[in-house]
């Protein structure tokens, strides 16, 4: 229980922390992959997929935290639930969240700058409760 706490926190920290240095590294062509590749104007095949999966990961992490309760390892759990925020918007409302994808990437940047700094802090956050089991 307790490596698979480590790994997913460590695994989803990363994703969270490595997210801005990316997009503001790459610039013009993260925009150019995000909206042209990843969220194409119709709504991509792989998103069904992604939900599965993604409902597949909480439901065994929630089940392992049933197994090993503690303070850390209902923070990561509740973290990696998150995730099903987006998933579901973009499967179920993939319209309005290609427009405000668009529209935070090329109108208002501000708006992913913040977005991305709270991912930022949020993975800090992970990667501390991943690694300090006192809580």
């Amino acid at each position: 229980m307790e490596t698979y706490f480590t790994f997913i926190g460590t695994v989803f920290s990363l994703i969270l922390i490595l997210k801005l240095p990316v997009i503001y590294f790459l610039g013009k062509k993260w925009n150019q992959f995000e909206l042209g590749v990843i969220y194409k104007e119709e709504k991509p095949t792989w998103i069904k997929y992604l939900l599965v999966f993604d409902i597949v990961i909480i439901a065994y992490t929630w089940y392992q935290y049933t197994i090993d309760q503690n303070k850390r390892n209902l923070i990561i759990s509740l973290i990696v639930s998150l995730t099903m925020i987006k998933v579901s918007t973009v499967m179920f409302n993939y319209k309005n969240f290609r427009n405000f994808a668009e529209n935070a990437t090329v109108v208002k940047k501000e708006k992913l700058l913040l977005l991305n700094l709270f991912t930022f802090l949020l993975g800090i956050f992970l990667l501390y409760v991943t690694f300090n089991g006192n809580l």
